[in-house]
């Protein structure tokens, strides 16, 4: 991505047009730029002040001034010599040195990025304090202070380089370590808070990160950002990919820290616009291939930024010590969207599916699921298919029948033979927001120093309509809405020339909204289902109906209303001490996660339709039987619910305590050594509306009554029976050491590293088991061999004789859902953990070039994972030979529970065979989640090359060689290890988001034209305003891809699926296509991947 600026405009060709105005306020041109590295984002500044032979000198004035605002920050050299100035605002200082009996040393334009720690020695010379010598000198690249790594965009990058959304987290795509996951690259405005923090950094979880802003966090309880500032209030932004400094914590890869802006001296004003728009835009890929014109697109993204003191005449002159910053971004968008989606043809509504046929022309079946019988020439079961594969008239479902009206007709060809995605539908998606964001700082006292500020981004939006005529409008996002607000207050006291005070709190608060207008107050008896069922709802809505597979479009919305809120609140007390050769700091942090939720859900019933009920084999699943409208027209559910749900009320505390001690042992080698203890509180639901795990050797209330089995097991609840009120166990032993070492072998050499160990934050809460209450269908009694319910009444008398399940709260302790799937957590489960490590050099060249060359491992451990425990054992399967499983363990027996379990498919006087060799047979499945027994492994080079903008030049460009492997899941449900849950071992696979190879650069330069410039500096002003002030910037990324499912693995055919573009081509001709296009043709020989699915009760290899 390049963009080409000018001080009154710049282009961005490939997204559209960015007009910049600069307004100038008195004589000052709009100036800034910094850096940042830990919890604390303001910069240090320390040295060693020396007299000509080497000796330190006490008890030296050492006072840095920013150039922009005036302000002084004072500090005293101690019998070291060593000197600290500590929470410098980002910007530009100079540096003076004053001690009886020598001159004044002074060192001028000392760049401080963010929470840089810049090492200055000053050596003075003998003379009087009245005498002076500047020291000349850049500001130092090397980090000879710290062993932690990171990477910053000074102002300079975050005001030039292109971005598609204006969000500052687009630019941390392209630093080392850094990989953007998911599948999303498009425009990323400031209410896209689920791509912010969607990156994996060195190698931690993706999303297991923390973001700071102005040193306060700013994500929810979950760890997704809340809050993302205007770019033009931006100062900087510094992404720490490795931190030794025990200040740091909650997160297993690393930390974005972003500074805004300051107010300076002068009055400082800048307005932009940016416009995208579909006459600047390419049109879709896809769009192009399937002959659909690029729709009307109009996105006007505007505001202004104003900075300057706090001056209201003749009653306060704030310059030196008050100073404000405000900005608002808006953003006007109508982004119409093409929906394309897959709608039954004339024929399937009459039940017709003569014609269909899969991608290659092949002829699929569908066949009668009540006609399933024991196939009598081999193992399983087999069906008849319907006569010239039409569904008889009679056999449609009146409730499917009414339903098919709701969708609109087919309007278009399809481009497969297949037929699907043959709707089309341009919507029009409307969104908007005003950001506001305001910011004040007051130097009251050399001694006492204050900020706060307040953000909200209030998002509205209409989206995802599918054809929006008829209740069954299937868009969750008509409308969705989100606020965001972030508030923050410091508060800075100098105690003594060697120590000083902080205290820092804030709130980061999102809500969000969503729903659909279109079914909200549905009556589904119009549907034609029994009232003695609608009668049961807590909510009127048009139901939902998914279809599992050929881009079906569902009918219905899954939620016509719902609402959430976090919080989360920070208070960050720290004390900051000079002593001798060791620069202390000690401190704590208290936070307060909340998160509340109203959800009716699917009140009014959810249901799913797959092949089986339509495909040959009722356990088995092929490619040339069953259709998903077939099973959805004969009325049989896959799967279905109705939810009645309670509104939860969650909060959990956050705590820890932390000291570090930077020691410099000597002027060139500096250790950081630090320790840290974090404790987490496990959730809490206000009411104690929430399961506290599984009983697991305690014995079923119905143990008593069942014969020939052993039942145990069953649901705990939170603040019962004398149980703790917390979803989990505490865990107090989260002890995290920190050591890191900085060696400058020589003076343009430094030898870096370190080890620290990290435990990320929790997000789990028990189930709402009881107090919420979601009836699941009972589509088969038989192991899915024959249908139990049918749309006209998916939940009969029959098999729920009291009818939806009513919340009933803890007050039936162990006997709660019997029958049912239950799930809870596992109790003893301690914080994932993550060890970080790194080695390297940094090396300068010349003035300007830094480089920097990193091993970098993280090794997380404890990751939750989740497992069934209801399974077939290995040994148990593997006693009964394949081919006969099939029969063997679906055959009903004697049901010795029988009567026990009402509400579910068990309570009859038979049961398939296999049920009563679960661990927990009085449970249809027993879930258990959060086994601390997952891991994730990454090791990496890193390497970085960082030009600092000298001669109008800025630029970085690095490269990661990586390699990342999980084990996350389970490869089968027989590799739980039912004895002990966290020794289970997961599959060991790469990571979904390996990336073995990523090159990445980004650059700014300012053309040489115009009045102070190499060339046309004497043009006169006129000339100056068209020729002088142009900027060119670029972004660059180029990765490897990601790992993906490969069926041949096996293999099935011993060649690779791997086809040549020359190969791929040649099958496009045979398609009738003039060359390979992959928005119809398969990348991969998908013909060696097997065409039917894993063959029932069999183990993958």
């Amino acid at each position: 991505m390049i963009s080409i600026h000018q001080a009154p405009m710049l282009l961005k060709y490939s997204l559209g047009i960015l007009i910049v105005m600069n307004c100038r306020f008195g004589f000052s041109l709009l100036i800034a730029c910094s850096l940042l590295s830990a919890q604390e984002f303001r910069a240090n500044i320390s040295g060693t002040v020396t007299d000509p032979s080497g000796a330190p000198i006490s008890g030296a004035r050492v006072e840095a001034i920013s150039a922009e605002r005036q302000v002084r920050y004072e500090a005293l050299s101690n019998d070291a010599g060593i000197y600290l100035i500590r929470f410098l605002p980002p910007g530009v200082y100079s540096l003076t040195v004053q001690k009886e009996g020598f001159k004044r040393a002074q060192r001028d334009r000392l760049t401080a990025q963010g929470a840089d720690r810049l090492s200055v020695d000053i050596r003075m010379e003998i003379g009087g304090v009245t005498e002076s010598v500047t020291v000349t000198g850049e500001t130092p690249l090397l980090a000879t202070e710290t062993a932690s790594r990171s990477v910053t965009l000074e102002q300079k990058y975050v005001d030039d380089l292109p971005t598609s959304g204006r969000n500052v987290y687009q630019l941390l795509f392209s630093q080392p370590g850094v990989i953007k996951t998911g599948g999303y690259w498009g425009s990323f405005e400031l209410y896209a808070f689920g791509n912010m923090n969607g990156i994996m950094i060195n190698g931690g979880r993706s999303g297991e990160n923390e973001t700071l802003i102005d040193g306060v966090s700013s994500v929810r309880g979950s760890r997704s950002a809340s809050f993302a500032p205007a770019l033009n209030a931006i100062q900087e932004v510094t992404m720490l990919t490795n931190s030794y400094d025990a200040s740091f914590g909650r997160f297993g890869g690393g930390v974005t820290s972003i500074v805004l802006r300051t107010g300076t001296n002068q009055l400082h004003g800048q307005l932009f616009e940016f416009i995208k728009n579909d006459n600047l835009n390419s049109n879709g890929y896809s769009a192009n291939a399937a002959n659909v014109r690029r729709p009307e697109y109009k996105n006007n993204t505007f505001g202004f930024t104003v900075d300057g003191p706090v001056v209201i005449p003749k009653l306060l002159n704030g310059k030196n010590k008050l100073f404000w910053m405000l900005s608002l971004e808006s953003l006007r968008e109508r982004n119409p969207q093409i929906q394309l989606w897959t709608v039954p043809t004339a024929a399937e509504r009459r039940g017709d599916y003569s014609q269909i046929v899969d991608s290659q022309r092949r002829s699929i079946s569908i066949y009668d699921p009540l006609t399933t019988r024991t196939n009598p020439n081999g193992a399983g079961f087999i069906r008849t298919p319907f006569a010239g594969n039409v569904i008889p008239g009679g056999r449609i479902n009146p409730v499917a029948a009414k339903l098919m009206e709701f969708y609109p007709a087919a309007n278009r060809v399809s481009e497969n033979v297949d037929g699907q995605n043959n709707y089309l539908f341009v919507n029009s998606s409307k969104n908007s927001y005003n950001q506001w964001l305001g910011k004040l700082d007051w130097a009251i006292t050399d001694r006492h120093r204050v900020s706060g500020r307040y953000g909200e981004t209030p998002w509205s939006n209409f989206a995802r309509v599918q054809w929006g005529t008829n209740a069954a409008e299937p868009s969750s996002e008509y409308p969705s809405t989100r606020i965001s607000r972030n508030w923050a207050a410091d508060w800075t006291y100098t105690v003594s020339a060697s120590t000083v005070f902080n205290l820092r709190a804030g709130l980061a608060r999102y809500e969000g909204f969503s729903g659909n207008t279109f079914g909200r107050d549905y009556d589904p008896r119009q549907l034609g289902f029994p009232d003695r069922l609608v009668s049961q709802f807590v909510g009127l809505q048009f139901p939902r109906f998914n279809f599992a597979g050929n881009n079906i479009s569902p009918l219905g919305a899954a939620q016509t209303s719902g609402y959430e809120a976090s919080d989360a609140y920070s208070l960050q007390p720290n004390v900051q001490h000079n002593r001798g050769r060791h620069s202390l700091k000690y401190g704590a942090e208290f936070r307060r996660y909340n998160q509340n939720n109203i959800r009716p859900a699917s009140a009014s019933g959810n249901y799913t339709f797959n092949r089986n009920w339509t495909q040959a084999n009722p356990q088995q699943a092929d490619a040339l039987s069953g259709a998903f409208l077939a099973t959805f027209q004969l009325g049989y559910p896959t799967s279905g619910f109705v939810d009645r749900n309670m509104d939860p009320a969650y909060r959990n505390p956050y705590m820890t305590f932390f000291f570090q001690d930077d020691w410099k042992i000597t002027r060139t080698l500096t250790i950081n050594a630090g320790l840290r203890w974090d404790y987490e509180g496990p959730a809490r639901e206000r009411y104690n509306r929430q399961i506290r795990g599984f009983a697991f050797d305690q014995a079923s209330p119905i143990a008593s009554r069942v014969q020939g089995l052993s039942l145990k097991g069953g649901l705990l609840f939170a603040g019962s029976n004398g149980l703790e009120r917390d979803a989990f166990n505490r865990d107090w032993n989260n002890i995290q050491p920190r050591i890191g070492v900085a060696w400058q072998i020589a003076p343009k050499w430094v030898l870096r590293g370190g080890y620290g160990l990290y435990y990320l934050g929790q997000n789990g809460v028990g189930s709402d088991a009881g107090f919420s209450r979601q009836t699941a269908m009972i589509a088969s009694t038989d192991n899915n061999l024959t249908p139990a319910a049918s749309l006209s009444d998916p939940f009969p008398q029959s098999l729920f004789p009291t009818g939806l399940l009513q919340p009933i709260g803890s007050t039936q302790g162990l006997a709660t859902n019997l029958g049912l799937a239950v799930g809870a957590q596992l109790l003893d489960r301690p914080l994932p953990k993550s060890h970080q490590f790194s080695f390297g050099f940094q090396r300068t060249l010349g003035q300007t070039w830094l480089l920097d060359a990193s091993y970098v491992g993280n090794l997380t451990r404890d990751l939750p994972l989740g497992a069934g425990l209801n399974f077939l054992a290995a040994d148990t399967l593997n006693s009964i030979p394949a081919a006969n499983r099939q029969t063997y363990f679906s055959q009903q027996v004697p049901n010795p529970m029988a009567g026990l379990l009402p509400g579910s498919a068990f309570n009859g006087t038979t049961v398939p065979r296999q049920q009563l060799l679960f661990a927990y047979p009085q449970y249809q499945q027993v879930s258990i989640n959060n086994i601390a027994a997952g891991a994730q492994t990454y090791h990496a080079l890193q390497a970085k090359a960082t030009r600092r903008f000298s001669n109008g030049l800025a630029m970085q460009a690095s490269y990661t060689w990586a390699k990342t492997m999980e084990r996350v899941s389970l490869l089968n449900a027989q590799d739980v290890n039912l004895a002990n849950l966290r020794s289970t071992r997961g599959e060991q696979r790469l990571s979904a988001d390996d990336i073995p190879h990523t090159i990445s650069m980004v650059s700014s330069y300012e053309l040489p034209f115009g009045k102070g410039r190499q060339l046309l500096s004497g043009v006169n002003g006129v000339t100056d305003a068209i020729l002088g002030g142009w900027n060119v910037s670029a972004q660059y990324i180029r990765r490897g891809g990601q790992p993906i499912e490969f069926p041949n693995a096996a293999p099935n055919v011993a060649r690779s699926a791997k086809l040549s573009n020359s190969q791929r081509d040649e099958l496009a001709k045979k398609a009738g296509r003039s060359e390979f296009n992959p928005f119809f043709d398969k990348y991969f020989d998908t013909s060696i991947f097997p065409t039917t699915a894993q063959a029932p009760f069999t183990l993958r290899d």
